[in-house]
């Protein structure tokens, strides 16, 4: 104040610094204004209770590289819906680099509202991938606008899909180059895993974990193959050509419905698995008037079964395949049960289709699930076994067959 009123031409000396901080102020209402329609801003505020500092803190330190206001303004968002402490600690997280690829609830619920929308693959592309997988992708959606970047940038990724949708960050769609066909038959490979397999908490996998490295072998063989010779490997499968099997054990067929045929594998193929795809049916009564049903009798309508095969030729966890049918005690009328076995090989993974030891109880030890694996291919055997007994418990007409 006494500067101002000691000369009269104080005011001519005052009003460049005034004309700055004006610009100044100008300067920082558009930068607040361009950061509150930023979408990496936009998901802050969508994100509610409770918040990750781990997800914020990566979020800030991409923010503030970039471009110090939007920072400045991530952290006003953040103090607004979480307060002062929570804020210290995310810049707390960021200075040491804690930030991790891990959706929160919150960010996997801007996914879920984004998911749908997009655009479908280039027909083009879509027709060559298609045909390298054997799967159909007309389902599949790719976002690339503005909230599928932002959203990768807070998972710290190039890409990510669930489901059929996969969200590309900016300018890493494109498929007209090799980096970008590998990137997007990465992404594929995922979408083929989440949609027969079982669907995890969203996360960014890391480079070693099964999931990651069949995604990166099948986008390998896509970006180098040609398209014949990467669907005999890819889908089809190794170099199987023939599964056979030889009867250790029965078949059997003893009273009230019991049954057994135990049999062992042969097989060219190595360095893979064979799978079997399991239908199983079940009808009649018991003396007591119930129903008896797959699920009376505990066996699973359908699943699959897979046995690994080295690249010695080993078959394991046992080279044996045990069907067995109990004994269902008095019977109240006719009674029959029929087992279809389906043969496949496949040189992919099942545990990366979601395949686990007793995913399934009537497989026991075997890698099973009751949704198909990756790249199974046509069958090369089917066996079935099938049975009828009387109401007084003696077998009527039974069968099996491989063919």
């Amino acid at each position: 104040m006494r500067d101002r009123q000691s000369t009269p031409d104080t005011k001519s000396q005052h009003s460049q610094p005034t004309k700055e901080r004006e610009a100044q102020r100008a300067t920082a209402q558009e930068e607040v204004l361009a950061t509150q329609q930023d979408p990496l801003v936009q998901t802050i505020s969508r994100m509610g209770s409770p918040p990750s500092a781990k997800v914020h803190a990566s979020l800030l330190s991409r923010a503030t590289s970039d471009y110090p206001a939007r920072g400045r303004q991530l952290m006003l968002q953040m103090q607004r819906q979480y307060g002062n402490r929570y804020v210290q600690r995310v810049m707390e997280l960021s200075r040491q680099g804690g930030g991790e690829a891990e959706a929160t609830p919150e960010v996997e619920a801007a996914i879920e509202q984004a998911r749908g929308g997009g655009r479908s693959l280039d027909t083009g592309i879509q027709r060559q991938m298609e045909s390298a997988f054997g799967t159909n992708f007309s389902g599949v959606r790719v976002h690339t606008d503005s909230t599928a970047d932002a959203l990768n940038q807070s998972l710290s990724a190039r890409a990510f899909t669930t489901g059929q949708d996969i969200f590309f960050r900016q300018g890493e769609y494109n498929p007209g180059s090799s980096s970008g066909k590998e990137l997007l038959a990465h992404e594929l490979t995922h979408v083929v895993q989440q949609t027969e397999g079982v669907q995890p908490k969203l996360t960014i996998g890391e480079p070693g974990d099964k999931y990651e490295q069949e995604a990166d072998r099948v986008a390998e063989q896509v970006l180098r193959m040609p398209e014949t010779s990467l669907q005999r490997q890819v889908i089809l499968g190794g170099n199987a050509t023939s599964i056979t099997t030889s009867n250790q054990s029965g078949p059997e067929w003893k009273n009230n419905g019991e049954f057994k045929w135990w049999i062992n594998w042969a097989t060219d193929g190595t360095s893979g698995w064979i799978v079997q795809k399991i239908e199983n049916t079940y009808s009649g009564t018991r003396a007591d008037g119930t129903p008896i049903t797959n699920a009376s009798v505990g066996a699973t309508p359908l699943y699959y079964e897979a046995w690994e095969v080295t690249n010695s030729g080993t078959i394991t966890p046992a080279n044996l395949d045990q069907w067995e049918r109990p004994n269902l005690g008095s019977l109240g009328s006719q009674t029959s049960f029929s087992m279809k076995g389906t043969v496949y090989w496949t040189s992919n993974d099942p545990a990366s289709s979601g395949f686990r030891p007793r995913g399934v109880p009537d497989a026991g030890r075997l890698l099973s699930s009751t949704s198909a694996p990756v790249g199974i291919g046509s069958p090369l055997l089917v066996r079935g076994a099938h049975g009828t007994w009387f109401s007084d418990g003696t077998p009527a007409s039974p069968g099996c067959f491989t063919s």
